[in-house]
């Protein structure tokens, strides 16, 4: 009936992950969840995270996710400003993905939505 924005991001990892599909995607799943959820949700995610299985995740809280991310595309008013796979961009730009996501938003994240 009526869930927390919590409880309803809880139900709908529940449900993503009890499928046995390929591919999934994962809309902000740290929003709008208390730090305890955030800790279990990033272990789910981190489980997920297998060779077989391809988990689409667009997420502001890169910080969070870094160390699972293999492949990311940055986005700015619906194009893509850059994308590839982490180690590379990594060597690149020699910064980390939390960097670069500030070198390309700026400090406050702003500009990334849209």
């Amino acid at each position: 009936r009526n869930m927390s924005s919590g409880m309803t991001a809880k139900l709908k990892l529940a449900l993503i992950f009890s499928r046995d599909s390929r591919v999934s995607m994962l809309d902000e799943p740290l929003n709008g969840i208390d730090i305890i959820a955030r800790e279990r949700t990033l272990h789910l995610i981190e489980e997920n995270h297998t060779s077989d299985r391809v988990l689409i995740v667009s997420s502001h809280l890169v910080d969070e996710l870094e160390s699972m991310i293999d492949y990311a595309v940055f986005m700015r008013e619906g194009e893509v400003v850059l994308s590839g796979p982490v180690p590379a961009l990594r060597e690149e730009h020699g910064a980390s993905i939390v960097d670069i996501y500030r070198s390309i938003y700026g400090e406050s994240g702003e500009k990334a939505n849209g």
